[in-house]
């Protein structure tokens, strides 16, 4: 991401470009976060979310998040066992000259396949605990609110 000096010394069409970016950067976040709830549609949502990244990346080219985008990607095939589709992201990705993939890259890329291989009759850990992280966060927000709103009478 910018720093807030980079982002007040844009004109008004690096801004638009900026916000456009960071749009579809949190698109394809919410798209890896809710996928798995649709897992029978699972390999028509993950056709249009790779026509729609190659859509934003020949219009936005070169964007600044695009590895971030390729990792929440590799997250939805893999928590949907889309293991080809992961592969081919890779190799779509390796394609593209100004993306060196960085360990974190690596790591998701690696996560996803291991995703792919789990058995889809075990129960979700992993969606099932950051279920549990996000509720204790919304739990844990709510009560130093109350707690601030108390002491304020």
């Amino acid at each position: 991401m910018l720093s807030k000096d980079q982002i007040k010394a844009m004109n008004e069409a690096d801004w638009a470009r900026y916000m456009a970016e960071v749009i579809y950067c949190m698109w394809f976040h919410v798209f890896a976060a809710t996928l798995p709830m649709y897992m029978p549609h699972a390999v028509e949502l993950i056709f249009f979310a790779r026509k729609l990244l190659q859509y934003v990346t020949k219009k936005l080219h070169p964007m600044q998040e695009l590895e971030i985008i390729y990792r929440r990607m590799f997250e939805a095939c893999g928590s949907c066992q889309q293991q080809e589709q992961v592969r081919q992201l890779y190799a779509e990705m390796k394609s593209i000259r100004h993306i060196d993939p960085d360990k974190i890259t690596f790591g998701t890329y690696y996560q996803s396949l291991l995703l792919c291989q789990r058995d889809p009759n075990e129960p979700n850990a992993l969606q099932s605990d950051r279920k549990g992280n996000y509720i204790s966060d919304i739990e844990e927000i709510e009560n130093r609110r109350n707690q601030e709103e108390a002491k304020e009478w």
